[in-house]
């Protein structure tokens, strides 16, 4: 993002989007090993909904930045679309996946 001059105050909210997020998912961890408490559904449906809008939402913002320094982003829109439309597919099928409950 640096390299295709993101705007600075973007770039430093988006690292720090990231940052929250790995202290969220570090607090999930140590509770799981250090005070045995098991992942729960809250937690899956928490990494599915922050990925999936994470991806398709916020990580779109700097895209252009990129594709405008020549940086090739083709085969990054090639698997978002490729995972969109697996997903749709999946939602079709009668057998639901236990992470397409939400």
């Amino acid at each position: 993002m640096q390299d295709a001059a993101y705007d600075s105050r973007e770039f430093a909210a988006h690292h720090r989007i990231h940052q929250e997020f790995i202290e969220e998912i570090s607090n999930v961890a140590k509770k799981y090993f250090m005070e045995e408490k098991s992942i729960s559904f809250e937690v899956i449906n928490f990494l599915k909904h922050w990925l999936r809008d994470h991806i398709l939402v916020t990580d779109q913002k700097y895209a252009a930045a990129l594709r405008n320094k020549g940086f090739a982003t083709q085969s990054w829109e090639f698997s978002a679309s490729t995972f969109m439309s697996d997903k749709q597919q999946a939602s079709t099928q009668t057998t639901k996946r236990w992470w397409n409950l939400w």
